[in-house]
Protein backbone atom coordinates (compact mmCIF):
# COMPACT_ATOMS: atom_id res chain seq x y z
CA UNK A 1 0.00 0.00 0.00
CA UNK A 2 2.98 2.38 0.57
CA UNK A 3 0.84 5.02 2.25
CA UNK A 4 0.66 6.54 5.74
CA UNK A 5 -2.50 7.24 7.73
CA UNK A 6 -2.57 8.83 11.20
CA UNK A 7 -5.81 9.71 12.99
CA UNK A 8 -9.29 8.34 13.58
CA UNK A 9 -10.62 6.87 10.30
CA UNK A 10 -7.82 8.50 8.30
CA UNK A 11 -7.71 6.90 4.85
CA UNK A 12 -10.61 4.63 5.87
CA UNK A 13 -11.84 2.28 3.18
CA UNK A 14 -8.68 2.75 1.12
CA UNK A 15 -8.15 0.04 -1.46
CA UNK A 16 -4.96 -2.00 -1.66
CA UNK A 17 -3.97 -0.05 -4.76
CA UNK A 18 -3.63 3.28 -2.93
CA UNK A 19 0.04 4.20 -3.01
CA UNK A 20 2.28 7.09 -2.09
CA UNK A 21 -0.34 9.04 -0.12
CA UNK A 22 -0.30 10.62 3.35
CA UNK A 23 -3.35 11.31 5.53
CA UNK A 24 -3.10 12.98 8.94
CA UNK A 25 -6.21 13.91 10.94
CA UNK A 26 -9.61 12.52 11.77
CA UNK A 27 -11.35 11.37 8.60
CA UNK A 28 -8.59 12.73 6.37
CA UNK A 29 -8.82 11.03 2.96
CA UNK A 30 -11.75 8.88 4.09
CA UNK A 31 -12.97 7.23 1.92
CA UNK A 32 -10.11 7.40 -0.51
CA UNK A 33 -8.92 5.38 -3.50
CA UNK A 34 -6.51 7.67 -5.35
CA UNK A 35 -2.75 8.01 -5.38
CA UNK A 36 0.08 10.45 -4.72
CA UNK A 37 -1.93 12.85 -2.54
CA UNK A 38 -1.49 14.52 0.85
CA UNK A 39 -4.25 15.44 3.32
CA UNK A 40 -3.45 17.10 6.64
CA UNK A 41 -6.35 18.18 8.84
CA UNK A 42 -9.67 16.77 9.96
CA UNK A 43 -11.93 16.01 6.98
CA UNK A 44 -9.27 17.14 4.49
CA UNK A 45 -9.74 15.49 1.08
CA UNK A 46 -12.46 13.34 2.62
CA UNK A 47 -14.51 12.63 -0.48
CA UNK A 48 -13.46 10.00 -3.01
CA UNK A 49 -10.51 12.22 -3.78
CA UNK A 50 -8.14 12.80 -6.62
CA UNK A 51 -4.67 11.93 -7.77
CA UNK A 52 -1.76 14.28 -7.22
CA UNK A 53 -3.52 16.70 -4.85
CA UNK A 54 -2.58 18.44 -1.59
CA UNK A 55 -5.11 19.52 1.04
CA UNK A 56 -3.96 21.14 4.29
CA UNK A 57 -6.47 22.52 6.79
CA UNK A 58 -9.82 21.62 8.29
CA UNK A 59 -12.19 20.43 5.51
CA UNK A 60 -9.76 21.54 2.81
CA UNK A 61 -10.85 20.07 -0.54
CA UNK A 62 -13.47 18.09 1.39
CA UNK A 63 -15.80 17.31 -1.53
CA UNK A 64 -13.26 16.79 -4.33
CA UNK A 65 -14.55 13.71 -6.13
CA UNK A 66 -12.31 13.46 -9.15
CA UNK A 67 -10.37 16.67 -9.74
CA UNK A 68 -6.62 16.15 -10.13
CA UNK A 69 -3.60 18.30 -9.46
CA UNK A 70 -5.29 20.64 -6.95
CA UNK A 71 -3.68 22.40 -3.98
CA UNK A 72 -5.78 23.74 -1.08
CA UNK A 73 -4.17 25.26 2.00
CA UNK A 74 -6.34 26.76 4.74
CA UNK A 75 -9.50 25.92 6.62
CA UNK A 76 -12.35 25.16 4.20
CA UNK A 77 -10.11 26.02 1.22
CA UNK A 78 -11.62 24.56 -1.97
CA UNK A 79 -14.23 22.75 0.13
CA UNK A 80 -16.80 22.61 -2.66
CA UNK A 81 -20.55 23.15 -2.73
CA UNK A 82 -21.40 19.87 -1.02
CA UNK A 83 -22.34 17.94 -4.17
CA UNK A 84 -18.75 17.06 -4.97
CA UNK A 85 -16.57 18.61 -7.65
CA UNK A 86 -14.33 17.37 -10.43
CA UNK A 87 -12.36 20.52 -11.25
CA UNK A 88 -8.60 20.17 -11.77
CA UNK A 89 -5.39 22.20 -11.56
CA UNK A 90 -6.58 24.82 -9.06
CA UNK A 91 -4.62 26.45 -6.25
CA UNK A 92 -6.41 27.90 -3.21
CA UNK A 93 -4.44 29.39 -0.32
CA UNK A 94 -6.30 31.01 2.55
CA UNK A 95 -9.37 30.48 4.70
CA UNK A 96 -12.35 29.63 2.42
CA UNK A 97 -10.39 30.37 -0.78
CA UNK A 98 -12.28 28.90 -3.79
CA UNK A 99 -14.86 27.78 -1.23
CA UNK A 100 -17.86 27.00 -3.52
CA UNK A 101 -15.97 25.38 -6.40
CA UNK A 102 -17.99 22.91 -8.51
CA UNK A 103 -17.22 21.34 -11.90
CA UNK A 104 -15.35 22.88 -14.84
CA UNK A 105 -13.57 25.44 -12.64
CA UNK A 106 -10.04 24.58 -13.70
CA UNK A 107 -6.76 26.45 -13.72
CA UNK A 108 -7.67 29.02 -11.04
CA UNK A 109 -5.31 30.57 -8.51
CA UNK A 110 -6.84 32.12 -5.38
CA UNK A 111 -4.60 33.51 -2.66
CA UNK A 112 -6.04 35.28 0.37
CA UNK A 113 -8.84 34.64 2.83
CA UNK A 114 -12.12 34.13 0.96
CA UNK A 115 -10.44 34.88 -2.35
CA UNK A 116 -12.73 33.62 -5.14
CA UNK A 117 -15.02 32.15 -2.45
CA UNK A 118 -18.09 32.42 -4.68
CA UNK A 119 -16.52 30.96 -7.82
CA UNK A 120 -18.39 27.86 -8.93
CA UNK A 121 -17.47 27.17 -12.57
CA UNK A 122 -15.18 30.06 -13.57
CA UNK A 123 -11.83 29.05 -15.07
CA UNK A 124 -8.41 30.55 -15.75
CA UNK A 125 -8.74 33.21 -13.02
CA UNK A 126 -6.07 34.68 -10.76
CA UNK A 127 -6.96 36.49 -7.55
CA UNK A 128 -4.64 37.81 -4.86
CA UNK A 129 -5.91 39.54 -1.73
CA UNK A 130 -8.61 39.28 0.90
CA UNK A 131 -11.97 38.56 -0.77
CA UNK A 132 -10.55 39.26 -4.23
CA UNK A 133 -13.00 38.10 -6.94
CA UNK A 134 -15.27 37.12 -4.04
CA UNK A 135 -18.54 37.36 -6.00
CA UNK A 136 -17.23 35.92 -9.26
CA UNK A 137 -19.38 32.87 -9.92
CA UNK A 138 -18.85 31.82 -13.52
CA UNK A 139 -16.48 34.45 -14.94
CA UNK A 140 -13.28 33.27 -16.61
CA UNK A 141 -9.95 34.82 -17.64
CA UNK A 142 -9.91 37.44 -14.85
CA UNK A 143 -6.90 38.73 -12.93
CA UNK A 144 -7.39 40.73 -9.76
CA UNK A 145 -4.74 41.79 -7.27
CA UNK A 146 -6.39 43.80 -4.54
CA UNK A 147 -8.56 43.80 -1.44
CA UNK A 148 -12.12 42.80 -2.40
Amino acid sequence: MRSVAVGFAAMAEASDGVTDSVAVGANAMAPFDKERSVAIGAAALSSTGSNDSVAIGYAAMETNEDGAGNVAIGGYAMQGDGDGFTSSYNTAIGFRALYLITDNAGYNTAMGAESMAGTTTGAYNSALGYQSLYSNSTGSYNSVFCYQ
